[in-house]
């Protein structure tokens, strides 16, 4: 067969044409990773935002990892861009290495920083999908110094000394661990490591102090069979420390508990929060992160340290504790309301409890420290701005609701401990007794469209506090009390009614009025709530077995090494 004229440059030309784009779809997606590029290696990654959504117009830096920001010169200054619409950078390195990856939202001064970053040369480097946090602060106590400052290598992060000062801060750091602090006179050339592993934490203040001196006192997390009795390991969890003057000597620290922190035995600083530090009462109550806490295990321990001890520590750390990275959504301690104000929330979410100062419960005596105390009638707390927020779960989905709970009184009335609507979710107290219980209840219940209210319950006593624990996994439902499973066969309340997400949650009775099936009024609570916590994700049973044993009155989990 004869060719046409001209038709061979034709297809030469097209598949010249073919080979270019293919080349060219090979090269253009910043998060395909490896690959050679022949050039200066590309870092690339995916950045979202406070909101949950991917973060456009972010300023991302690559710095090197030995990058002083006092005393390099230009040639040395951190190569920067922006992520695009779907929240994507791409950043060329100058050569291979080690570099920390900065980011900063301008707009809401949200940041994220990632440390030991490795580039080869004609490769690409694709980071994990990152998220911005609200940045905390490092306090330096610097008494005595001369002229100098500190730096935290690899970053951008410094602060100048001044002779005579006591304290220097360094603002806007972003949540995560530094390796190191470093410090420097400001005409020489040597510079020293202050700490190693420093822990900030979203929105919270870590203080570092320059002397090493103090108190330590060790501590035993026990989960064998003579403790918390819990078999498997349990992951990134709040471990309650008590302190009394049994096991404490509250002269040897100020009066607001500052200078404490904790590490685990090789060092590491874990996150805490102070709920309450009394030093005229001699008690204090304090949420500690753990990483990990190891089952059936009777030597696995944690460190406190005080007034500088063991190196640095941080305070005002809640947010790290309840972190809502690994489910926590909402912890109300329920021990620092002060008629007016509000019952703050420890999560990063700040969904702050508030009430009128005529419905506004009074503080008891808890079992964790300080509660809320609801008169019945007219008591409650409401977390305004919440219906459609991260509390707000869609039908079977995954969640787990607690609180501890001690009714005063039964009185054949219904309480509401806490709610996210009547045609929800919810826990509560109940004179509704089914067939295989009589009343009253403990109950957990979720709302259906097809099959209404769908309840779980367990009897419940007068004036004893009850740990009660409502757990959602899809169509499965499972509820706890005090660290037992109680309860995972459904009772269903078919009356006419329809789901409802449109109410904020409320604490100590419902949003409204409700008619169905009876006619019951708002369940206004009558007693003592304490330690609300709600997470998006379905706990275990060892989880919230670990929490009874550790937040009993007898603390079954904590042993104070003398």
């Amino acid at each position: 067969m004869k060719r046409k004229q001209g038709q061979l440059p034709i297809i030469l030309f097209t598949l010249i044409l073919i080979t270019v784009v293919i080349m060219i779809t090979g090269c253009s997606d910043p998060l395909s990773g490896g690959g050679t590029r022949g050039g200066n290696p590309v870092v690339t990654g995916m950045i979202i935002g406070l909101d949950g959504y991917a973060a456009a117009d972010v300023k991302v830096s690559l710095i090197t990892s030995d990058y002083n920001p006092v005393t390099d010169s230009s040639m040395a200054l951190p190569r920067c861009t922006l992520t695009d619409a779907d929240g994507v950078f791409s950043i060329e390195a100058p050569d291979s290495g080690m570099y920390s990856v900065e980011a900063v939202n301008v707009h809401d001064g949200s940041r994220l920083l990632r440390f030991n970053v490795i580039t080869v040369n004609d490769s690409i480097s694709k980071l994990p999908c990152d998220t911005l946090h609200i940045p905390g602060m490092l306090k330096v106590i610097v008494s005595g110094s001369t002229d100098g400052y500190l730096f935290v290598p690899g970053t951008k992060l410094k602060a100048f000394i001044t002779p005579g000062s006591d304290t220097v801060t360094i603002d806007s750091v972003p949540a995560t661990t530094l390796p190191a602090l470093v410090s420097s006179d400001i005409n020489s050339n040597q510079t020293s490591v202050l700490r190693n592993d420093i822990v900030v934490s979203s929105g919270g203040v870590t203080l570092i102090e320059s002397e090493i001196s103090g108190g330590y006192l060790q501590i035993t997390l026990n989960t064998a069979q003579d403790g918390a009795a819990i078999n498997s390991d349990v992951y990134d969890f709040p471990v309650l420390i008590r302190l009394d003057n049994t096991n404490f000597n509250f002269n040897e620290i100020k009066d607001d508990g500052t200078g404490l922190h904790f590490t685990r035995e090789e060092s590491s600083i874990l996150p805490f929060e102070i709920e309450r530090w009394d030093n005229e009462r001699e008690c204090a109550e304090i949420w500690v992160k753990v990483d990990t806490i190891y089952g059936n295990n009777s030597t696995q321990s944690i460190a406190m340290y005080w007034n500088g001890a063991g190196g640095s520590g941080t305070i005002d750390a809640g947010s790290a504790v309840f972190d809502t990275s690994v489910g926590f959504q909402g912890v109300w301690h329920l021990g620092d309301g002060i008629a007016g104000g509000q019952f703050n929330d420890a999560t990063v979410n700040r969904f702050h409890g508030t009430s009128p100062d005529t419905a506004f419960p009074e503080t008891g005596k808890g079992v964790i420290g300080n509660c809320a105390m609801f008169d019945g009638k007219r008591d409650f707390i409401t977390m305004q701005n919440t219906a459609d927020g991260t509390l707000n779960f869609p039908e079977n989905s995954y969640y787990t609701v607690c609180a501890w709970a001690r009714l005063d009184t039964m009185d054949n009335q219904s309480h509401c401990i806490v709610s996210k609507g009547f045609e929800q979710y919810y826990l509560r107290s109940t004179y509704i007794s089914v067939a295989s219980r009589s009343a009253p209840l403990w109950e957990f219940v979720e709302f259906s469209d097809k099959d209404k209210w769908q309840t779980l319950s367990t009897p419940a006593s007068e004036k004893q506090w009850a740990f009660i624990v409502g757990v959602r996994e899809g169509k499965k439902q499972f509820f706890y009390c005090n660290g037992v499973l109680v309860d995972t066969t459904l009772d269903l309340w078919p009356y006419p009614a329809t789901r409802t997400t449109s109410n904020d949650l409320y604490i100590g009775r419902f949003s409204k009025q409700t008619s169905t099936p009876l006619e019951e009024g708002i369940f206004h609570f009558k007693g003592g709530i304490d330690e609300v916590r709600i997470l998006n994700k379905a706990v275990n049973a060892d989880w919230i077995k670990l929490c009874y044993m550790n937040q009993r009155t007898v603390d079954q989990l904590v042993v104070f090494q003398k």
